[in-house]
């Protein structure tokens, strides 16, 4: 019996798993060498943030496609997939997030908008455990125990560490609002209503607020870089995984005579899983 091993699954299937890990690494390497570098741009030559709301949209759209290859469904499963599952659950929360990004870059940073879209940004923290749990159960079907465990790691501490972060931003951001309102209430022949239209820009760059976001900010930078290089490591290794156990699937698809039987092999429990739960 040919079992539940990478090396036995359509091979189309994993050459679009490939193409997925391709997708995210290049992600990670491009949006964040094209932030950094937009960033310093904008603060030299002091140019609109705009544009590095833009950045972070586009790199938001090269992220939600990658969720969508990732979660591609194996075809041997998908006749028996749950109405509720990580895949559909890391789509779903993959696309709200990046709705979250796009509302965010044209909210002009009006505080409303702004918190609520940072809160739906949590969402895809979500999306990111997800697609690490999946990684770790591809793992487990190489079967790489060491990768797995490796995978595990990254999974968390990279949630964790990037949940924390959007948590302090969305804090910041309504205890500066608080602060101001308070401030501008406070002067006299100031309208109340101006208090509703303060710059997101204002409320992270100015005051103690900003201080603390910056500090958080540079708290979270060391195992935040750590995590990110893990990750990309990781997504190299699962490249080349999915590339040889295409290659082994195509080369035993003329030899082996036996039909793929579910259930067997030394990933069963792993592939119980993906059935339930995408």
């Amino acid at each position: 019996m040919r079992g539940d091993l990478l090396k036995h699954a359509d091979p189309d299937w994993l050459d679009r798993l490939r193409f997925g890990a391709a997708l995210t690494l290049w992600n990670i390497l491009l949006t964040t060498t094209a932030v950094i570098a937009v960033t310093v741009v904008v603060a030299v030559m002091n140019l609109p943030q705009q544009i590095l709301g833009a950045m972070m949209a586009a790199g938001g759209a090269f992220g939600l496609w990658a969720s969508f290859v990732i979660t591609t469904q194996e075809p041997r499963i998908a006749m028996q997939e749950d109405p509720v599952n990580w895949r559909k659950t890391i789509r779903t929360c993959a696309t709200i997030a990046f709705v979250a990004t796009i509302v965010e870059v044209v909210s002009q940073g009006v505080v409303a908008i702004t918190v609520t879209a940072d809160v739906l940004s949590l969402t895809g923290v979500v999306a990111l455990f997800g697609e690490l749990v999946y990684f770790r159960r591809f793992a487990l079907r190489i079967p790489n125990a060491k990768l797995a465990r490796h995978t595990r790691i990254v999974m968390w501490g990279t949630s964790i560490v990037v949940g924390l972060l959007v948590l302090v931003g969305i804090a910041t951001v309504v205890a500066a609002w608080a602060t101001t309102t308070a401030g501008t209430i406070a002067q006299p022949g100031v309208p109340t209503q101006s208090k509703m239209t303060i710059t997101g820009a204002t409320i992270t760059t100015t005051g103690s607020m900003g201080i603390v976001f910056v500090g958080a900010s540079c708290l979270f930078a060391i195992p935040g870089v750590v995590f990110s290089i893990w990750y990309v490591v990781l997504l190299f290794r699962y490249r080349a995984e999915f590339e040889t156990a295409a290659a082994e699937s195509r080369g035993q698809s003329f030899t082996d005579p036996h039909p793929a039987e579910e259930g067997h092999g030394p990933a069963q429990s792993d592939s119980n899983d993906l059935k339930h739960d995408g």
